[in-house]
């Protein structure tokens, strides 16, 4: 939910995400759940909901704390927003849950979703405005969370993605390197990161979407495990 790349490859796409958190926030479990006929996998969060979803009509989400730029919290908050990306999959387009959602009184967010193999958008909601900009499905795309990272940074770290990504043959393992790059010298530079002694990068989930198989691998950083499921 930190860092998150949107790569497209022949037949579908790679949604990759390195969670920065709180050592006590780790997904221990990838689940699967039933909203209003359409079957979701995602690893939950401890608050029940989640910061990336697959679903098995081949939709994908992602979520980044933050819009354009870092906010004040103002507590409390109505709804989790781990929770309403779950409720995204109610609706059967992305503009009719950028038009009909309440997002009164949910913290500010971005929003990455490939709705189909041709309809990708990143939305933001600051906490009095939506927006949202339609993505070319041609297009590697980078983002990094506004809350823990200045523009200055947001924009290192992309370079640094591409850089790596570069290098890589656009497959699990060499995207998962690349979003782990580490600055041995100051852990608070690289793209794993550890901030503080209190947030640190505690896992890597991929989505992939290849010729009709949806596939979800989540990483616990913390204590190594690997979780692998296929949605039918």
């Amino acid at each position: 939910m930190c860092l998150v790349s949107l790569i497209p490859i022949e037949g579908g796409f790679l949604l990759s995400s390195n969670r920065d958190e709180f050592l006590d926030r780790d997904a221990t479990e990838v689940v699967s759940e039933d909203i209003n006929g359409t079957k979701i996998m995602y690893p939950q969060d401890i608050a029940g909901g989640s910061w990336i979803i697959l679903a098995d009509d081949n939709r994908a989400v992602c979520l980044l704390n933050g819009a354009k730029q870092n906010h004040k919290r103002v507590l409390p908050y109505r709804l989790s927003r781990g929770v309403m990306m779950k409720e995204f999959f109610s609706y059967d387009h992305t503009v009719s849950f950028f038009e009909h959602y309440d997002f009164w009184n949910i913290e500010p967010f971005t929003m990455i979703i490939v709705e189909d193999m041709d309809h990708r958008y990143e939305f933001r909601w600051d906490g009095n405005t939506k927006l949202i900009k339609e993505l070319s499905p041609n297009d590697i795309y980078i983002w990094s969370s506004s809350t823990l990272y200045d523009e200055v940074s947001q924009e290192r770290r992309e370079t640094m993605l591409r850089s790596a990504l570069g290098q890589s043959n656009y497959e699990y393992d060499s995207i998962k390197y690349a979003h782990l790059i580490k600055d041995e010298s100051d852990l608070s530079k690289g793209l794993y990161v550890k901030l503080g002694g209190v947030v640190e990068t505690i896992s890597h989930t991929q989505l992939i979407f290849n010729n009709n198989i949806s596939q979800l691998i989540y990483h616990n950083l913390l204590n190594d495990r690997v979780i692998s499921k296929t949605l039918q």
